[in-house]
């Protein structure tokens, strides 16, 4: 449910097929907490395998499965190790030789006060309260205000973790911290804008940090904090939830209203060469065929 309805989640990543790597950085981050050896483990191979080709997501996770070899040292967690290793190199021969031949975005590689504000509100603020709720205190609040109350929030938020991570001294809470650390510092170094981090840069980030709730939820036996947490945990599943079925900016995104259909498409195409197929993003994006 966290992943699927944790309101950072947007229409692009559901329908875009590009944007997979979104879900396969999530499925890397999962398998970094794979308790039982799964009686298939090749197909966990080969998916990491892909899923560390599809994008950095998942390969700029490669130290936290060498935290994991190194404190569990058996085969699986090495082959893994090996996997997300090779992935990393191949992921970063192509950024380098893309830069040298100029063929990445200019702002690639910056990070600018305006995305780490960016980043505040998309992959922290977001993940919690959602957009919505967010874009109502935006409305009726001075901006300088909610920058500085929601600034104060992360400066309690931070104090409140680090003092949990002092206490408990739990190993996948840690990894889970870790994790999302990586992943914080991927998008603000590796989004093509100077002043944009959210959309499908914010999800695979913003999943996870949903998920530094959910173990800290399950590692507290006091009953009024596991409330406490429980209640976030149902306030920003319900509002991602909402937003998903009902609140949504982009439901033709979601339900494919008046969607063309392909096959109609393309006997359109067959009976006049000079025809622009429509294709996703609907309506108003074409392609033509040569």
């Amino acid at each position: 449910m966290i992943i699927l309805f944790s309101p950072v989640m947007t229409v692009e990543v559901w329908m875009n097929s590009l944007n997979t790597m979104s879900y396969l950085g999530i499925f890397a981050f999962l398998l970094i907490f794979e308790k039982k050896q799964f009686k298939y483990k090749y197909i966990n191979f080969l998916l990491l395998f892909i899923s560390g080709l599809s994008g950095y997501y998942a390969s700029a996770l490669m130290p936290v499965f060498f935290l994991k070899y190194f404190y569990f040292r058996n085969k699986t967690n090495l082959i893994n190790f090996i996997i997300i290793s090779c992935t990393s190199i191949i992921q970063f021969s192509i950024t380098i030789y893309s830069k040298m031949i100029n063929e990445i975005a200019s702002e690639r590689f910056f990070i600018t006060y305006d995305k780490i504000i960016n980043y505040s509100y998309n992959v922290i603020s977001k993940a919690l309260f959602g957009r919505e709720l967010l874009q109502k205190l935006i409305s009726f609040s001075n901006y300088n205000f909610l920058i500085s109350f929601f600034f104060l929030i992360f400066i309690i938020g931070s104090i409140t973790l680090f003092k949990i991570i002092i206490s408990k001294k739990d190993y996948i809470l840690n990894l889970i911290i870790i994790c999302f650390l990586i992943e914080s510092l991927l998008i603000l170094f590796g989004s093509a804008y100077k002043d944009f981090v959210g959309g499908r840069y914010a999800v695979c980030v913003g999943v996870i940090f949903s998920f530094i709730f959910f173990r800290i939820f399950y590692i507290y036996k006091n009953k009024t904090i596991k409330f406490l947490y429980g209640f976030i945990i149902f306030l920003f599943l319900s509002t991602g939830f909402l937003e998903f079925k009902f609140l949504n900016q982009y439901p033709h995104f979601l339900s494919c209203i008046d969607c063309p259909i392909w096959k109609n498409e393309v006997k359109k195409w067959e009976l006049d060469s000079n025809y622009h197929l429509k294709i996703w993003t609907y309506p108003n994006q074409t392609m033509k065929l040569y």
